[in-house]
């Protein structure tokens, strides 16, 4: 005979009270990452970036961004976030939106939603790997790309609660919940599917931007994919072990960290006159420069610049720092 028995814990409304992927209670805080809801009357450009072709158009009315395509053969409109939401072991990260189509299918036409590997600030990602909802003409499938290669899993082959997911043009929340090992997928907190990485790796990263892209194949229909909001978040205390790196004297270059992170604080002392402290968001100078000292004067007594608090400035591509000018001391905490 069995001691143990699955307890149930209901909220207020009769609802289960979860456990995420990595058995913390849902009451565990949510931190947004990436993404966000819409303003004005096309995606803020600070937030998001987007790539057209053959008169594909992305607007936003009414706080809904629209992604439409033409009639015209190859019309495209591609959109994602700016900010890559980084993964940590250890947790959770859900990516989420509500979201509709159109219409409930269109031959020579493909619409999709999800998780998009990131390639730096400011371009639009080549999108070689992910986990997305795709509706294909009038197929709707759950899709893991790896590599370019994708993985399809139809409607009525879903390993859920339900095996079958029927397209309409209401508003859905659909969610996708992953670790490094397990992604879920809900629609409407409908556990609709599970893939679990056994022998093989699933996606080259767990770093992702949240995405929509509405393309026709062919000469096809105007077509709509519609959002309201779109986000990654982090179930979990969005802080981890920080490190730190010293380096003394003129500094032509120093890869502190290849990949995604935060930078906490800088401390900076011993200045010679004329020196300068650059960080840049990179492997190298070439990379997006986060931070500069400019141009110091002499200083013996230490300062520090704090960069967030805890919660730090976030980096994508890595951490490079480079001393310039002149000598000077630095010590950085980051992770």
């Amino acid at each position: 005979m069995s001691y143990w028995k699955k307890i149930r814990i209901l909220d207020s409304w009769g609802d289960d009270i979860g456990s995420t992927l990595t058995d913390q209670m849902m009451v565990a805080e949510s931190h947004r990452l990436s993404g966000g809801v819409f303003n004005g009357s096309t995606p803020d450009t600070n937030f998001y970036i987007a790539e057209v072709s053959a008169n594909g158009t992305g607007s936003v009315i009414n706080g809904t961004l629209e992604l439409k395509t033409s009639a015209d053969s190859g019309s495209s409109i591609k959109a994602h976030a700016q900010s890559l939401a980084r993964y940590t072991g250890g947790v959770m990260n859900a990516f989420r939106t509500i979201a509709r189509f159109g219409d409930t299918g269109t031959i020579n036409n493909t619409r999709q939603f999800g998780l998009i590997n990131g390639n730096g600030r400011g371009v639009i990602s080549t999108f070689t790997d992910g986990f997305f909802f795709q509706l294909n003409n009038t197929t709707f499938s759950i899709v893991s790309r790896t590599n370019n290669s994708d993985v399809l899993v139809n409607s009525g082959s879903f390993n859920g609660e339900v095996s079958t997911w029927t397209v309409d043009t209401n508003y859905h929340t659909f969610e996708i919940f992953y670790t490094n090992k397990v992604i879920d997928f809900y629609i409407d907190k409908i556990y609709i599917h599970r893939i679990t990485q056994t022998n093989a790796r699933i996606c080259n990263t767990r770093h992702f931007k949240p995405f929509g892209i509405n393309f026709n194949t062919g000469v096809g229909s105007v077509c709509s994919l519609y959002s309201d909001t779109i986000s990654i978040s982090q179930h979990g205390t969005p802080v981890s072990q920080a490190k730190t790196d010293f380096q003394t004297g003129i500094t032509t270059g120093k890869l502190l960290k290849v990949g995604p992170g935060a930078i906490h604080r800088i401390i900076i002392s011993g200045i010679v006159n004329n020196s300068n402290v650059d960080i840049y968001d990179g492997i190298n100078t070439s990379g997006y420069k986060i931070w500069s000292s400019g141009t110091m004067s002499n200083q013996t007594i230490p300062f520090a610049v704090d960069l967030d608090g805890a919660g730090g400035t976030s980096f994508e591509t890595g951490l490079y720092l480079v001393i310039n000018g002149a000598s000077c001391n630095t010590l950085t905490k980051y992770e």
